[in-house]
């Protein structure tokens, strides 16, 4: 089982490498795009880790991919400034139960 991150921001990107994950520094949909399709043509990686950014320019695919499919398991994080929206799980736990987190 691997990690692999797609990232827009450098620092996430070494960071990562240097906890011994692979990963690709992106700048637009396209390449987020195209490398989001190498990542799920590979059966060995379980986990995807991509930033806030990334997440933005390929939301649909990636909402599509969480619904859909068993694997990879996609995780969201912030970079330098933390997350500036709400993440789509807290939406849907403040519209089911109400609590504000």
């Amino acid at each position: 089982m691997k990690t692999y991150i797609i990232s827009s921001h450098n620092d996430a990107l070494l960071g990562m490498r240097l906890a011994g994950v692979e990963g690709t520094l992106v700048k637009t949909k396209e390449e987020a795009e195209r490398i989001l399709d190498e990542v799920l043509g590979k059966e060995e990686i379980q986990i995807l880790v991509v930033d806030e950014k990334v997440y933005s320019l390929v939301e649909d695919r990636l909402l599509d991919i969480k619904i859909n499919c068993k694997r990879p398991l996609i995780v969201e994080i912030s970079t330098e400034n933390g997350m500036t929206g709400s993440s789509h799980m807290t939406d849907i736990i403040k519209g089911s139960i109400g609590l504000k987190i």
